[in-house]
């Protein structure tokens, strides 16, 4: 008998259904799109944050994301004042992720197919 049923096999389905299997849950995880291995057009995931890394740590699966990922240390943000062919970006600002977390100071992105 099924204990918990997880719809959504994205980065947090996949994450709830390991952590109820982790904790003795028989689980079900269940998924709309029938292909493997395709991303999605639309994704809304961008990366994999140090708060969820230190979660993923819990379940024993942070190192293997974190060797697998693209660890972005520091994000910039632009904007352009034009559109098109005379659009110049200028950077308005840095973001570090270096004091975020001792143990993940980065987020983690990977494509979507590896979740």
């Amino acid at each position: 008998m099924t204990d918990v049923l997880v719809v959504g096999a994205g980065a947090v389905g996949s994450y709830a259904a390991a952590a109820f299997a982790a904790a003795g849950f028989d689980v079900e995880l269940w998924e709309k799109r029938e292909e493997t291995g395709t991303a999605r057009p639309l994704s809304r995931a961008i990366g994999i944050h140090p708060p969820a890394l230190h979660v993923l740590d819990r379940i024993g699966i942070a190192d293997a994301v974190a060797t697998e990922a693209v660890q972005v240390r520091r994000a910039f943000a632009h904007v352009a004042t034009a559109l098109g062919a005379d659009a110049r970006p200028t950077r308005v600002g840095t973001v570090s992720f270096d004091r975020v977390s001792r143990r993940f100071p980065f987020i983690a992105t990977l494509p979507w197919r590896r979740w």
